[in-house]
C-alpha cells in the first residue's frame, strides 16, 4: 500500500543515478529542497528527518539535515528491493562531505552510513551523501549497511 503510494508521487521527480557505482538494488530520485518545498514531507517517513529536531535540542547546535540539504538544494530518496524485486527499505540520501561536521547530528539520528559519488577510496572531504534505512514492513531506521567513520575536519 505504501509503495503504491510512493510510486505515485516518485513519477514527479527526476530519476537520477547520483553513483558511479550504484547499490546494488537501489533506484535514486533526486528531490529539489529549497524555502518552498520545505514543509512538503510527503514521501513515508519523512517525519524521521522532522522529528528527530523536537526530541533533541543538542541538534541545533550540529550540522542537521536541514542545513545540508539548503546547503545543496536537495537530497535523495531511494527504494532498495530485495532479490524477488520486493520494496525491502525506503533511503534518505543526504549530500554531505567525508568528514564528521557533515554527519547529520554526528550519526544520532541514523545517518551513520556515508556512500560516495565516486567509485574509489574515499578521501578527507569528498562529497557523497549520508543514508537512511527504513525498513519497508515495520518502518523502523534499520542499519543494512557497515557505519562510516568519517575523518576529522
Amino acid at each position: 500500500m505504501v509503495y503504491k503510494y510512493v510510486k505515485d508521487i516518485l513519477k514527479y521527480h527526476e530519476k537520477v543515478e547520483p553513483f558511479e557505482k550504484n547499490i546494488e538494488g537501489y533506484k535514486w530520485w533526486k528531490m529539489n529542497y529549497d524555502r518552498q518545498s520545505i514543509y512538503r514531507g510527503f514521501l513515508p517517513f519523512f517525519g524521521y528527518i522532522l522529528s528527530i529536531y523536537a526530541n533533541n535540542p543538542y541538534v541545533y547546535y550540529m550540522n542537521n539535515c536541514y542545513n545540508l540539504m539548503n546547503k545543496y538544494g536537495h537530497y535523495i530518496f531511494g527504494v532498495a528491493y530485495d532479490k524477488d524485486m520486493e520494496v525491502k527499505y525506503y533511503v534518505y540520501g543526504v549530500p554531505g562531505r567525508y568528514v564528521a561536521t557533515d554527519q547529520p547530528c554526528q550519526g544520532m539520528t541514523g545517518f551513520i552510513s556515508w556512500y560516495p559519488l565516486e567509485d574509489r577510496e574515499p578521501e578527507k572531504g569528498d562529497y557523497g551523501y549520508w543514508l537512511l534505512h527504513i525498513d519497508s514492513k515495520t518502518g523502523n531506521a534499520v542499519f543494512p549497511m557497515k557505519p562510516t567513520v568519517p575523518p576529522m575536519n
